[in-house]
C-alpha cells in the first residue's frame, strides 16, 4: 500500500512537471475524504466541476481508468458490453494495482496518475461531459488536495505523458449491443498482453501444450524400456523407425462456412489434444473425470470464442475465424 507520505512526494514531482509545461492550476488543500461529496465540503467555491474516478480490470487483466463528472450515471453492465466483454466483463481493480500501476493510495484514483511510469499501459475513457467544462477538479495523487485544471490543461498534461488523443465517450448512451450492433467502445482496448494473460491463467493451456511437444514433464520420469526404446533398437537392427507424424493443417472453410462449423473445428482439435495428453479418454470423459486439464481447456476456449466474436463484430466474420484458428493451433 503507498503512503500518504509517498503520494505526497509523487505530487511534488507532478507540481512541477506542470509548472514545466506552463500548466497553470489551483490548488486546494484539505483533510482526507473519501467520497465526493466529502471533497466538496471541504473544497467550497472552488472553480470547476468535481469528477469521480474508478479503476477498473477486465477478465484479461487489463486496467480501465474511467474518469467522468459527478452527475454522469455508469452502468459498469451496459459498459462491459460497449466495450466487447459481455455483461460481467469488468470488475473494481483491487487496492494492489492502486498501489503498484497508479502509485496511489486507496480512495486517490486520479487521472493524473498517469504520470506514473507503471500507468503506461492503463487505458483512460474520459467523460464526454469534460469538453463542455472550462474547469475540471481531480485529486492529485492524494486525496487530501484538489487541484483545478482547465480542459486545455488537462489536454496538455494528458500530451506529456503519450496521450496525444484523448478518449472522450458518453458513458450514458443506451448501446444495446447485438448482431447489428457492434461494441462501439471495443476499439480502445488494446489486445491482452502475454503478462496479463499469465495472471488470469489463459496461458496454462500454451503450456502444457508445449511440454508435451518437447517432452518435458514436472512429473515422474518414464522407462526407457518404453516404445521409444523399442523403436531404437528396431531401427538400430536395421528396420525402418516409424517417423512421427506431422499434424496436419487446419483446411480453411469455404466462403459461407458458419460460426457453428468453426466451433466444430476448434472442439475436434481440443479432442485430439486431450488424445494425445491422456490416451485416447474424450474432453467429455475427461470433464467427468474432474480433469484440472479440461478446466484450463473449457477457459481457454472460452477466452478464444470471446475473441472470435468481437473480431467478428469489428472485422467481419472470416477475420474473427482466422484469429480464433490461429490461436487455437498456437495452443
Amino acid at each position: 500500500m503507498v503512503s500518504l507520505e509517498a503520494a505526497h512526494a509523487m505530487q511534488e514531482a507532478l507540481l512541477k512537471k506542470f509548472a514545466e509545461l506552463g500548466v497553470a492550476y489551483q490548488l486546494y488543500t484539505h483533510p482526507p475524504v473519501l467520497t465526493v461529496d466529502e471533497q466538496a465540503a471541504q473544497v467550497k467555491g472552488a472553480t470547476g466541476e468535481f469528477t469521480k474516478n474508478l479503476l477498473l480490470k477486465d477478465k484479461k487483466g487489463r486496467l480501465i481508468l474511467i474518469s467522468a463528472l459527478t452527475k454522469t450515471k455508469i452502468d459498469l453492465k451496459l459498459l462491459s458490453q460497449r466495450l466487447g466483454l459481455g455483461k460481467g466483463g469488468l470488475r473494481m481493480a483491487p487496492d494492489e494495482n492502486l498501489a503498484t500501476v497508479l502509485q496511489v493510495p486507496a480512495g486517490c484514483v486520479t487521472p493524473l496518475a498517469l504520470f506514473s511510469d507503471s500507468a503506461k499501459d492503463v487505458v483512460l475513457l474520459l467523460d464526454h461531459g469534460f469538453t463542455s467544462q472550462p474547469h475540471l477538479l481531480f485529486h492529485p495523487l492524494s486525496n487530501d488536495a484538489t487541484v483545478a485544471l482547465t480542459r486545455e490543461a488537462f489536454e496538455a498534461f494528458l500530451r506529456s505523458v503519450g496521450r496525444s488523443e484523448p478518449a472522450y465517450v458518453d458513458l450514458e448512451a443506451n448501446v444495446v449491443v447485438g448482431k447489428d450492433q457492434p461494441p462501439d467502445l471495443a476499439a480502445h482496448l488494446p489486445a491482452p498482453s502475454t503478462a496479463a494473460a499469465a495472471a488470469d491463467g489463459t496461458s496454462a493451456v500454451t503450456t502444457a501444450a508445449t511440454s508435451s511437444s518437447s517432452g518435458t514433464s514436472a512429473g515422474p520420469s518414464t522407462s526407457t524400456s518404453g516404445p521409444k526404446a523399442g523403436a531404437a533398437g528396431a531401427a538400430g537392427k536395421g528396420k525402418t523407425a516409424p517417423q512421427k507424424k506431422t499434424p496436419a493443417a487446419v483446411p480453411k472453410g469455404p466462403p459461407g462456412d458458419d460460426v457453428a462449423t468453426c466451433t466444430t473445428r476448434i472442439l475436434e482439435m481440443l479432442t485430439e489434444h486431450m488424445k494425445k495428453c491422456n490416451g485416447n479418454s474424450t474432453v467429455a470423459d475427461q470433464t467427468a473425470s474432474g480433469s484440472s486439464t479440461t478446466e484450463d481447456l473449457a477457459l481457454n476456449l472460452q477466452h478464444a470464442l470471446v475473441m472470435f466474436k468481437n473480431a467478428a463484430y469489428t472485422n467481419g466474420f472470416f477475420a474473427g475465424r482466422s484469429a480464433v484458428l490461429d490461436r487455437v493451433q498456437g495452443s
